[in-house]
């Protein structure tokens, strides 16, 4: 049900369809199932919520980042492209990765020293990218989930710095805190770097 709370807020042209709500949980990080059946969100109560778009309503709740009792939000959050498998990354340094169809954990990616903040999977697949507060990217082979590619990175110091692979391109772009993207073409080792327009930033 719409929320009438933010009608107000809404952009000239769109309109609510749907509320999805969380318990007390501040969301950091939304995404999309490849076939836009469900929504994965994640935040700030370890958990990885996947919601259905058509039932609007709560479709399956993944066990918790941590078994700590401190809060550790859950900062990325990114979809396989065959929509088998969600990578979400957390603050305690963890990507973890989820059966996407019966919710099971079936692999904890461990490397990173700092924040998780942004999980990005390539084109094909093939790959798995991270970014955290440790300075560095992370490529993950998916096949075996070994790590085979890091590069330091002093703009992924930042905690809401992100990174994306293109939809179908071989090409990772890294954001920083600031006006500054990193686009790279992993299979060429090519790279450029662009400044981006003003009031641009980063979060995925």
């Amino acid at each position: 049900m719409p929320d009438e709370s933010v009608k107000d807020k809404v952009p000239l042209g769109f309109s609510i369809r749907h509320t999805f709500r969380g318990e007390g949980t501040v969301t950091t990080r939304i995404a999309w199932s490849p076939d836009g059946l469900l929504l994965a969100s994640v935040g700030s109560d370890d958990i990885v919520l996947l919601w259905n778009a058509e039932a609007v309503g709560l479709h399956r709740a993944l066990m918790q980042h941590s078994d700590v009792l401190t809060s550790q939000w859950v900062k990325g959050i990114a979809w396989s492209p065959d929509g088998t498998t969600i990578a979400s990354g957390s603050i305690d340094g963890t990507i973890l990765l989820w059966d996407a169809v019966t919710g099971r954990l079936t692999r904890t990616l461990e490397g990173h020293t700092g924040y998780v903040t942004s999980v990005s999977f390539s084109f094909d697949g093939r790959l798995l990218a991270s970014k955290s507060s440790d300075h560095t990217v992370r490529l993950w082979r998916s096949d075996t989930w070994e790590n085979v590619s890091s590069l330091y990175e002093i703009a992924s110091g930042y905690l809401f710095s992100s990174l994306s692979f293109h939809p179908k391109a071989p090409v990772l772009a890294t954001a920083e805190s600031g006006r500054r993207a990193w686009v790279g073409d992993w299979r060429t080792g090519s790279s450029r770097s662009i400044l981006l327009p003003t009031g641009s930033s980063s979060g995925s």
